[in-house]
């Protein structure tokens, strides 16, 4: 996911309007499924999350979005 590369604390933002694209195109099921990786932060899962925030500014420095 581009989002948790590059901008990670767009991951909310993101997801949520990926899942309302979902909704509009009738895939409602697909949409149900999709999970905001940010609110498994502590998981396991998506432990790196908490690494990538902190590392967020100085890459958009580096790219200059």
């Amino acid at each position: 996911m581009f989002a948790k590369t590059y901008c990670p604390s767009r991951i909310t933002e993101l997801t949520k309007e990926w899942k309302e694209d979902l909704i509009k195109t009738h895939r409602n099921v697909t949409a149900e499924k999709v999970a905001d990786p940010m609110d498994y932060i502590g998981d396991d899962s998506f432990s790196d999350l908490t690494i990538l925030l902190q590392v967020e500014p100085n890459t958009l420095v580096k790219l200059q979005f």
